[in-house]
């Protein structure tokens, strides 16, 4: 499926940061890391010292405290080779995610990789990516869908990040949304098995969602419309997902 034309007139200048990578760091002995497990699993040697910049988890096991900073050797048994892959791309500054990713799901993958290793700027990246993919979406009816998260990647959303992230905020706020605008739940469910999936909770938030988007009318917004940390991860910031009055999102 071809990606529609760029709408730049909403780009943002938000907050995540890029990796520094510099030509002494590639002189450095590498960090052997290796993605997943079994036939599957793929390893990369990469220079320490961008990994511990982006990533406190990379700071703490690559220190003399624990195994890893011994042997030099990391396993991510969890994460998934073929996400890490445009992480590793990210890192070292081939290219930004945005322009290259075309889809919400490796998206999605992303902000649940760094998610678990605590990189901050790769979830605020690959949130930006996802909410201007949405809205350059938004407008072509003829793929409506594309514009917004679809139950198979909420499923996955609920099955891999806690309660009240900001990437479930979104993505229920997206879906809210997207029902007011006349996208049926049929088009988002694709399978029925992904609907069953998602805990009662999380559908009747969804609903609350919806009725809080119906409330507003007209002065609603797309949640993927907005600039600065709009559905960032901060780690001094106690409430994050908010609209852009102030007023948290799904709240009247």
């Amino acid at each position: 499926m071809a990606r529609p034309p760029a709408d730049n007139s909403n780009q943002a200048t938000r907050c995540p940061k890029r990796p520094i990578i510099k030509a002494e760091h590639l002189r450095e002995t590498p960090v052997k890391i290796v993605v997943g497990t079994g036939d599957k699993a793929a390893t990369y040697h990469l220079p320490p010292t961008p990994l511990k910049v982006i990533s406190p988890y990379f700071r703490a096991c690559l220190s003399d405290e624990f195994s890893e900073g011994a042997t030099n050797v990391v396993h991510l048994r969890d994460a998934n080779p073929a996400v890490f892959h445009h992480f590793v791309a990210w890192l070292l500054r081939i290219h930004d995610l945005g322009g290259n990713l075309d889809r919400t799901k490796p998206l999605i993958g992303l902000w649940i990789l760094g998610d678990s290793i605590m990189c901050e700027d790769l979830q605020n990246r690959a949130m930006d990516v996802m909410r201007q993919l949405h809205l350059e979406y938004s407008g072509h009816d003829w793929h409506a869908s594309a514009g917004c998260i679809l139950f198979a990647e909420l499923a996955s959303i609920v099955a891999h990040t806690c309660e009240g992230s900001e990437l479930s905020s979104y993505a229920m706020d997206k879906i809210a949304h997207a029902m007011t605008r006349g996208l049926k739940l049929r088009e988002l469910m694709k399978s029925g098995a992904y609907w069953a999936r998602i805990p009662e909770t999380v559908k009747t938030e969804i609903f609350l969602r919806y009725q809080h988007y119906v409330d507003l009318g007209s002065k609603d917004s797309d949640p993927a419309q907005g600039e600065g940390c709009r559905y960032h991860v901060h780690d001094d910031t106690e409430s994050r997902v908010t609209s852009e009055n102030g007023q948290k999102a799904g709240t009247k």
